[in-house]
């Protein structure tokens, strides 16, 4: 039936009477409730048709006489389309992820890492070498104490004042699997997975959307990217 709007008329002997206007029929994904110190408000999140998007509308509350449920009635239609545009949305979160993700990696200061120093006072700017070591600093967590060895020497300084020049080989394999062509959809697909099960639907809403994944994206057509439930042994 959708999601519940109440409104008052009065009669010709002032006499108010309630009704209820049903919205959004047969596009309700989820009710859901949040929870506060004192009180309780509960919103859908539903397909808006005009729009074409997922969104969310708080319709009652328990601080006032208000409606305090709504009918969960999408149609299999509706929810196709609400993954597929889980699936668009997600793509641009997911691509900054990455990128931060591979920067990240790039920029990891690692044993075997080969970096030249870049700051501070202690050593010359310029000097290269491997990282030796990297050992916790009690006075600043987040800036590492770095040993590199340079040339038979070794030095000593922080991750701070030091750039990657080349990544150990862990983090070039970590970052090779990143740059894999299956990655990008996949994690495309956690994401919506993500956000979708936060509705309350009947139905198991997840071959749908590993379907319209595969349709969208071909790196994810092979055999173990087919949606399977669990089957105890």
């Amino acid at each position: 039936m959708g999601i519940p709007i109440w409104h008052w008329t009065k009669d010709e002997n002032g006499n108010e009477k309630q009704h209820t206007t049903w919205l959004h029929k047969g596009c309700v994904l989820a009710d859901r409730e949040r929870n506060y110190c004192d009180d309780s408000d509960f919103y859908a999140i539903f397909w808006d048709e005009e729009q074409q998007r997922v969104t969310e509308w708080t319709y009652g509350t328990t601080s006032a006489h208000a409606p305090r449920s709504c009918i969960v009635d999408a149609t299999p239609e509706v929810v196709e389309k609400a993954l597929d545009y889980l699936l668009r949305e997600a793509e641009p979160f997911v691509r900054e992820w990455l990128e931060k993700e591979q920067e990240s990696l790039r920029n990891r200061i690692a044993v075997g890492a080969y970096v030249e120093v870049t700051g501070g006072r202690k050593l010359p700017k310029g000097t290269k070498g491997y990282v030796a070591a990297v050992m916790e600093n009690d006075f600043d967590p987040a800036n590492k104490r770095v040993a590199l060895q340079v040339g038979d020497q070794m030095a000593y300084t922080y991750q701070n004042n030091l750039t990657v020049l080349e990544p150990n080989r862990e983090t070039l394999n970590e970052l090779g699997r990143l740059y894999q062509p299956h990655v990008f959809p996949y994690y495309v697909r956690q994401w919506a997975m993500n956000e979708a099960s936060r509705w309350t639907i009947r139905y198991d809403w997840r071959p749908v959307l590993f379907r319209l994944a595969a349709e969208r994206y071909p790196e994810l057509r092979e055999e173990k990217a087919v949606w399977r439930p669990y089957q105890p042994r």
